[in-house]
């Protein structure tokens, strides 16, 4: 399982991502630290539209939103990225006040590579 770790620091955001790329199929978990409590909120949201990292009852999804007074992750699957080379996606991990209104300082686009798994 590969484990993502999200700062949230009096001034800026610092993601530490496992220094490997993820497999198709993998699970992922995102953990959110944070120093500000003016965050109420994250949500991570990946560019493509066709990246489905977050499996739920309704169907995949490229976004997923999580309120931090239940819970201080959000888990997902890497996708399978088809034949061919690894792929880089995207993605933006976005903070909310309790209005819902974005914290434009906490906000990051970091990047993670899914490639097919080792035989």
């Amino acid at each position: 399982m590969t484990q993502i770790h999200v700062f949230f620091q009096t001034s800026g955001t610092t993601v530490r991502n496992d220094p490997e790329a993820v497999k198709a199929g993998e699970t992922i978990q995102w953990w959110f630290h944070s120093l500000r409590p003016e965050i109420k909120s994250v949500a991570i949201e990946f560019k493509e539209t066709s990246a489905h990292y977050f499996p739920t009852p309704g169907g995949v999804m490229s976004r997923l939103d999580k309120d931090l007074n239940k819970a201080n992750f959000i888990w997902g699957t890497a996708p399978d990225v088809g034949s061919g080379n690894a792929r880089p996606d995207k993605y933006s991990i976005l903070a909310f006040d309790a209005k819902g209104d974005p914290i434009k300082d906490a906000c990051i686009d970091p990047t993670i590579i899914t490639e097919h798994p080792r035989p």
